[in-house]
């Protein structure tokens, strides 16, 4: 209980990280998703203002999928062979999934998750031209994000040109312009057959089933915003332990989730 949140997100990845090391050999794919965490608040019964709910750092948010809530946003990724959660994001409230892409990088590249040419799938929530380019030029990665009906191939293409960084070290110039041009050619490729992509993605959704219908996170019975996303890490902790026991594909996933 002497912990802070933060702290409890560092021992959790370090413990998942210490059980089943991610292979570091060859092109890995990750998944990243977020999810609402409802606090469970009794509203119907006892009104909670918005001053009430700003001492608690806490706020009214809303997701498409699960309508207004009281609580927060946890955003995981997760190893796509492994189904290993390798981060775990807490926000107060709902912020734009657009907005979380930069913060979700640096979290990865700091601890040496990703590795240049690795694939990271995210869905249309975090779809913005400006996120294609920053995958591609700043963490030389192949950011697959999901298209929304607007997209223009063309226009994405003319974005994606050489960052100025590329041509102050004439010494690897040409080592950088070919790894961008690897880069860009992959992600176009992918991104022209992205629905091929839809089915892997998935397994970060049966993930999220296991921890909310399988582990009781659908509705936290928690009252202060430190204690909940407690219990969340918590969760995805556990959630974690049980894919190295081998329930890692999509139908153990399914199954666990429904038991």
């Amino acid at each position: 209980s002497r912990f802070k949140p933060d702290t409890y997100v560092k021992i959790t990845n370090s413990i998942l990280m210490q059980t089943k090391p991610i292979k570091k050999r060859g092109n890995r794919t990750f998944i990243v998703d977020a999810t609402p965490v409802d606090l469970d608040y009794n509203t119907k019964r006892k009104h909670r203002s918005k001053k009430y709910l700003k001492k608690q750092n806490l706020k009214w948010s809303y997701a498409s999928s699960y309508g207004f809530y009281i609580g927060f946003k946890a955003t995981i990724v997760i190893e796509h062979e492994s189904a290993m959660p390798v981060a775990i994001l807490i926000h107060s409230g709902a912020p734009h999934e657009t907005k979380l892409f930069t913060e979700i990088m640096e979290n990865l590249r700091k601890r040496r998750i990703i590795m240049k040419k690795d694939t990271i799938l995210f869905d249309r929530g975090y779809y913005k031209y400006e996120n294609y380019k920053i995958g591609i030029s700043k963490y030389k990665i192949v950011p697959l994000i999901f298209p929304k009906e607007k997209f223009k191939l063309q226009k994405l293409k003319d974005k994606l040109t050489y960052p100025l960084r590329v041509f102050k070290d004439k010494k690897t110039e040409n080592k950088s312009k070919r790894l961008y041009k690897i880069l860009k050619r992959i992600l176009i490729q992918k991104i022209q057959n992205w629905k091929r992509y839809k089915p892997i993605r998935g397994k970060i959704e049966d993930f999220f089933k296991l921890c909310k219908s399988g582990l009781s996170l659908k509705k936290i019975h928690k009252y202060t915003p430190k204690s909940a996303e407690k219990t969340t890490i918590l969760t995805v902790l556990l959630a974690g332990l049980i894919t190295t026991q081998g329930y890692n594909t999509k139908t153990a996933l399914q199954k666990l989730s429904e038991t």
